[in-house]
């Protein structure tokens, strides 16, 4: 499966520098593809979930296909694979210190037409439960979410249901 990298960075880089760091990165090589992608932008693709870790506060992930028009595109299968790979991956690099993540998935991947945000947050928390990666302290992970987002999801259904996929009274 092959991945683009999103995100914006919070300090300042240029984009040849941020591009030539990626091409480099021992940790990153190793999952790139061998098929390359002729289309507008950067051609070489990464397998979903890969993890480019720009210094120790800033990662980027292989989120999703592009197609031809240089949309961002994902199947539920593939964002999926995606959350495997990012966590097993997220597993290796965090280091044991907080994470700040956005929804992934709920922006240009287009996964939204699919599933709505509610289901997107249930997924990534159901996918980290699976893959058994184990945050010291309960702030250590937290999902950065959008005034609007935050209107369409019944975070007391979600907390209820992961408390009983837990098995926590």
């Amino acid at each position: 499966m092959c991945g683009t990298f999103y995100g914006s960075l919070a300090k300042p880089t240029t984009k040849d520098d941020f591009d030539a760091r990626i091409e480099c990165d021992e940790w990153l090589n190793k999952y790139k593809l061998e098929e390359k992608i002729y289309r507008k932008g950067k051609n070489q693709p990464y397998k979903l979930g890969s993890i480019f870790k720009y210094d120790n506060d800033i990662f980027a992930t292989a989120l999703s296909h592009v197609d031809k028009d240089n949309r961002s595109v994902l199947s539920i299968q593939d964002y999926l694979r995606f959350l495997i790979n990012f966590w097993d991956q997220m597993d290796c690099l965090y280091g044991g210190r907080k994470v700040y993540m956005t929804l992934l998935g709920s922006g240009m991947t287009r996964l939204s037409n699919q599933i709505n945000e509610e289901q997107t947050l249930q997924t990534i928390l159901f996918i980290l439960c699976l893959s058994q990666i184990k945050f010291s302290d309960k702030n250590k992970l937290t999902i950065l979410l959008r005034p609007e987002t935050l209107q369409e999801i019944n975070l007391y259904k979600v907390k209820k249901t992961f408390k009983d996929f837990q098995g926590v009274k």
